[in-house]
């Protein structure tokens, strides 16, 4: 699904999950996509090829799946990337429809050579940049540096902050400076009930939560 090119009107969703049991019950509700997880206690890592499995021939909405072999930072070591790499190997062969992933250097700025090296073995399946781009020193800056790779369709972010309402300012931000090719989706504490005054307050018009539906 080319998503990230809607009308003016259009709103994208998509949720959060960590179990078949939960893709089945969003997947029928108003949902344009399905982020699988695992471990969303620690801000999600990779699921187990099985689930990834189950849940795709379970449903009829896109699937992305994320890959991130640990919890803490973002900064990933060469065997950290290797089992990340070995796992977007065995993804492929799925009918997923994206991967989100993110890597960050010392210094907190987005690793460049590691993000390349994702990007290379994930072709030509789209990517999400995950919220690391939140712990960034510069988000804007982050969010340029993005702009620079096709492949990357997707930012998710709570603009900084600890929820996209108190981030709104800088996800309009974030959305002034990306490349036309991206959306910006908004993430951070939004549900049912906020989804519209979010809507509202950025401008946005993809979201993003574990509760949105």
């Amino acid at each position: 699904m080319d998503d990230y090119i809607l009308s003016k009107n259009s709103i994208f969703i998509e949720s959060c999950v960590e179990s078949l049991h939960e893709a089945v019950r969003v997947s029928t509700l108003s949902i344009q996509s399905i982020e699988l997880c695992s471990h969303l206690e620690v801000g999600g890592l990779t699921p187990s090829i099985s689930l990834v499995r189950e849940v795709v021939h379970a449903v009829d909405v896109d699937v992305k799946v994320m890959i991130r072999n640990r919890g803490g930072d973002f900064m990933y070591s060469p065997n950290d990337l290797s089992e990340m790499l070995h796992q977007i190997n065995i993804l492929k062969q799925e009918n997923i429809k994206g991967i989100v992933f993110g890597a960050l250097d010392i210094n907190n700025t987005i690793h460049l050579e590691n993000l390349k090296t994702i990007i290379k073995a994930a072709s030509p399946l789209p990517i999400t940049f995950h919220k690391a781009i939140d712990c960034t020193p510069n988000i804007i800056e982050s969010v340029q540096i993005l702009s620079k790779f096709p492949q990357i369709k997707y930012i998710l972010s709570s603009g900084g902050a600890e929820t996209a309402d108190l981030g709104s300012t800088m996800l309009k931000a974030m959305a002034k400076v990306k490349s036309n090719h991206q959306n910006i989706i908004a993430a951070g504490r939004i549900t049912s009930e906020n989804l519209a005054y979010i809507r509202e307050k950025t401008g946005l018009s993809h979201f993003h939560g574990r509760q949105i539906v």
